[in-house]
């Protein structure tokens, strides 16, 4: 069985280090990025994870401009993304957030743990995705 690769999309470093820390410890392949932006060039160019956890709120691209953009792409719309956010607010009833996990801030370990392995197993994964 392959690594599952996690791309993971925080503006904040103290959570990007430890949630990258849980995931690696956890036995994924973690890569991180400080904004939208530097994720979005880096997928195209050819980087696929298996899952995008991605901060909605972020300077230089946030997490709705990224999802917009990513959603709109045949070649990345359908990597799996899980939104990790202190905002209050219900995305369920946006269409760009549609069918998408959230794990609330503050991060307890165990939650979002339990979230990327649900959504790495849950199947919605198209097998493969990651080519290199």
């Amino acid at each position: 069985m392959s690594v599952k690769k996690i791309c993971l999309i925080e503006d904040d470093l103290a959570i990007r280090l430890v949630v990258g820390e849980i995931l690696n410890a956890s036995g994924f392949e973690v890569v991180s990025f400080k904004n939208g932006a530097l994720a979005w060039s880096s997928l195209s160019k050819g980087y696929r994870p298996d899952l995008i956890i991605l901060d909605l709120m972020m300077p230089v691209m946030n997490g709705r401009q990224f999802r917009a953009m990513q959603i709109k792409s045949p070649s990345l719309k359908d990597i799996p993304v899980m939104i990790m956010t202190a905002a209050d607010s219900s995305l369920s009833s946006d269409v760009v957030f549609e069918g998408v996990r959230v794990v609330n801030k503050p991060v307890r370990i165990e939650n979002i743990l339990a979230k990327v392995k649900a959504e790495l197993s849950s199947g919605s994964l198209s097998g493969g995705v990651s080519h290199h």
